[in-house]
């Protein structure tokens, strides 16, 4: 028989900021809809379940037609400034204009960073252009 679930934790990140360790990491959908929390850090749950708690309608995170993608900032020790990489995962195959909203989401959170004029670049999986590979046609 299993035990009462353990209770949510709170916690201080290294730079003061607070941590929120939910019970249930599906959860963090309806946190951060209410506010509650700013970033969610997806752990050991599955993609389709932390995906869909993001996408839920009742968390308010996403009007209707909008295009969720993902955004991960880097901090490395031996490199000058911070890297952005977006849409590693949730946009398989984006149209030529899914991609400019891609970028476009991209692109606010380097400015929240405070960089005022992020430099971009489009990478494909090969160098030349293959109609058989649309990344290549667009760039």
């Amino acid at each position: 028989m299993r035990g009462a679930p353990e209770p949510e934790r709170h916690l201080t990140g290294t730079e003061g900021a607070p941590l929120v360790f939910l019970v249930r990491p599906t959860d963090g959908g309806g946190r951060a809809g209410k506010g509650e929390v700013d970033i969610l850090m997806k752990g050991l749950v599955q993609t389709a379940d932390f995906t869909r708690a993001v996408l839920n309608r009742e968390h308010g995170l996403l009007d209707p037609g909008q295009l969720l993608s993902h955004v991960a900032v880097f901090e490395i020790p031996d490199y000058h400034k911070l890297l952005i990489v977006t849409d590693a995962a949730i946009n398989v195959a984006p149209t030529l204009e899914q991609k400019i909203v891609i970028i476009g989401n991209a692109a606010r959170v380097a400015r929240s960073l405070g960089i005022s004029h992020p430099k971009i670049a489009c990478v494909a999986p090969v160098e030349k252009i293959s109609s058989k590979i649309q990344s290549t046609v667009d760039a």
